[in-house]
């Protein structure tokens, strides 16, 4: 064996023996001690399809189509594709580069330059025209032997799953407006139709006040009471409408219809009005185990994860960097003879580089990491307290609003009572026209807070089920195959 081809076999053996040897720099990553608890917690109830518990078939179509056609979500997935493209492109640096350089040059000499070869040109030595083709494919391979490029894979992949944690946040905060958005536009509806009904009985108070008063057997005041309790009532319709625009409105940009069917007058999509019981509806018992689906808690988690492994790219930078270059080619002066065995050019240049003197721009950058992934640390513990405390906060509301509506509906069947015993009266004469005149206002007054009161439950329990997570990662199923293999391609 040749000096030269020992010399070459021992420099791969050694490449091969550092390689072998290479390890990451910076600190693996860890979960936090608040997030690894999860994982030893009882798992909690299934929260899929929670919408459902509203026994809203129109409810249901809608939120199929947000979530088919919302913008938002939309934009989301693309922000996934993104993330995406960036882990390809970092995977990429473990893999060496190569390209192809190609040239033809042409230079006619001059004779007459004192450095020139005028002389040997004169004599028929050497041409004055020169031609020069070459052709080179060079490839560099970074040797990545202390993991710069390994901790920016896992700083890519961690960004990935980020992307998709918080697409999925986007998902379950549109379904969430979705339900929240149909809550609020039945229960206006069903506001205006019960203040509809209220009017048509004013209405005929007014009639019966008015003959009263026309006859000789009530007073005039009685019927201009009667005329401006009832305008009173009536001049809170436009407020309503207003309100179902607004929500049917609100419906139209969740679903992602275009701008013309928007500035259309508003859908009503099928609402009949609010369902006070909802008999049928189980609300989940809050845990912290809930917690594990949160994907705001999941986004925030995987955001520490891409932190902790920039603080290893930053690490490092602090270390030699050793890349092998080659290149095979061929040159001549002719282009027929360009593909012929004397016409190659080989090379092969190993090389490294250490940083000596950086004026500070190094350590900076490892503060600078040291720091994000702070931050990323306190930010993922804030965010799973405030959202237990969020989730608690809201569920104490569900129980205290379900208990305050359980004694209005007492109230109203009370004051609807109270209201016909004084209708009574009055008609025949036994009772003051003021007293019909309040109890038909307390009436109003009851029969309107508790469509307000069972609004505000029920936008409380759509607020419970997104506060434990509903299930996120569920709701877009098309993307759950690009999610497995990507979690696949990490592991």
């Amino acid at each position: 064996m040749s000096e030269r081809h020992a010399t070459k076999n021992g420099l791969i053996v050694g490449v091969l023996a550092l390689l072998a040897g290479g390890c990451a720099a910076g600190p693996d990553y860890r979960p936090t001690q608040t997030y690894a608890a999860l994982a030893e917690l009882p798992p909690a109830d299934s929260l899929a399809n929670w919408w459902t518990r509203f026994d809203q078939p129109e409810l249901d179509a809608l939120i199929a189509a947000a979530l088919t056609q919302n913008r938002q979500i939309e934009a989301a997935r693309a922000s996934v594709r993104e993330a995406s493209a960036g882990r390809r492109a970092a995977r990429a640096g473990f893999l060496p580069v190569a390209g192809f350089d190609g040239a033809y040059t042409w230079s006619e000499q001059s004779i007459n330059s004192p450095a020139g070869a005028g002389p040997l040109i004169g004599a028929g030595i050497v041409d004055r025209d020169i031609e020069f083709w070459n052709g080179t494919v060079s490839t560099r391979w970074d040797l990545n032997l202390f993991g710069g490029t390994r901790r920016l894979n896992e700083a890519a992949r961690a960004r990935v799953q980020q992307a998709m944690a918080a697409r999925d946040a986007v998902a379950l905060g549109v379904v969430g407006e979705t339900v929240a958005a149909w809550i609020e536009l039945n229960g206006a509806l069903s506001r205006r139709e019960r203040l509809a009904g209220s009017i048509e009985a004013l209405d005929q108070t007014v009639t019966l006040t008015q003959r009263q008063s026309e006859t000789g057997l009530g007073r005039p005041l009685d019927a201009l009471r009667s005329v401006s309790q009832r305008d009173a009532a009536a001049a809170g319709l436009p407020t309503l409408d207003a309100a179902i625009d607004a929500a049917a409105w609100r419906l139209a940009v969740l679903t992602g219809q275009p701008l013309e069917a928007i500035a259309a007058s508003p859908d009503r999509f099928g609402a009949r009005g609010l369902d006070h019981q909802l008999a049928g509806m189980t609300i989940p018992t809050v845990t912290a185990a809930y917690l594990r689906q949160r994907p705001d808690v999941a986004a925030a988690e995987r955001n520490l994860a891409a932190a902790v492994a920039d603080v290893g790219v930053s690490e490092a930078a602090f270390w030699p960097q050793v890349w092998i270059g080659a290149s095979v080619g061929v040159e001549s002066a002719s282009v027929g003879n360009l593909l012929e065995g004397d016409s190659r050019a080989l090379g092969l240049a190993p090389r490294f580089s250490i940083p000596l003197f950086q004026g500070g721009r190094l350590k900076a950058g490892r503060d600078a990491a040291l720091a994000r992934a702070d931050i990323a640390y306190q930010d993922l513990e804030n965010t799973l307290v405030s959202a237990y405390a969020e989730a608690r906060s809201v569920a104490r509301r569900v129980e205290r609003g379900q208990a305050s509506l359980a004694k209005l509906t007492t109230a109203v069947d009370a004051a609807r009572e109270a209201e016909t015993i004084a209708q009574r009266r009055f008609e025949l004469g036994l009772g003051s026209f003021l007293a019909l005149l309040d109890a038909q206002r307390e009436r109003l007054r009851l029969e309107d807070q508790q469509i307000v009161q069972a609004t505000q439950v029920q936008l409380y329990i759509g607020r419970l089920f997104t506060s434990l997570g509903g299930d996120a990662p569920s709701l877009l199923p098309a993307q759950k195959e690009l999610a497995s293999s990507a979690r696949a391609t990490m592991e």
